[in-house]
């Protein structure tokens, strides 16, 4: 069974989590509604967060439990909507994302400069 920590879901929730109790589940994937990419979650003594960038879309949510090869389990939760709070702020998985984009970056210019070395 999969079910959310701490009542209903609402757009715009940070750190928000679900539970997960079913044997052999070791990741969480969650999608919004009409989604086509899943963000992957490691289950941590059978609770997952929940990510901010899903809910903040304001639909309801799928959760599939895996075992990183086959689904285990699903739930589909609903998201309330609300309207966006003064001064939200950009949560872990964001800023995450943000420092991933900056490294590639980062690296690129770095093979660049050292292929023009080479040439």
């Amino acid at each position: 069974m999969i079910m959310v920590i701490g009542g209903d879901l609402w757009q715009w929730d940070t750190g928000r989590s679900v539970r997960l109790d079913v044997a052999g589940a070791t990741q969480a994937h969650f999608a919004a509604a009409e989604s086509q990419r899943a963000v992957v979650v490691d289950v941590r003594d059978g609770v997952a967060r929940v990510p901010s960038q899903v809910l903040s879309a304001g639909r309801a949510i799928a959760v599939w439990a895996s075992d990183g090869r086959e689904t285990l389990e699903r739930a589909i939760f609903p998201v309330r909507p609300r309207a966006k709070p003064d001064g939200y702020i950009q949560t872990d998985d964001e800023v995450q994302a943000w420092e991933d984009v900056k490294q590639w970056v980062k690296d690129a210019i770095a093979a660049s400069g050292k292929a023009l070395e080479a040439g």
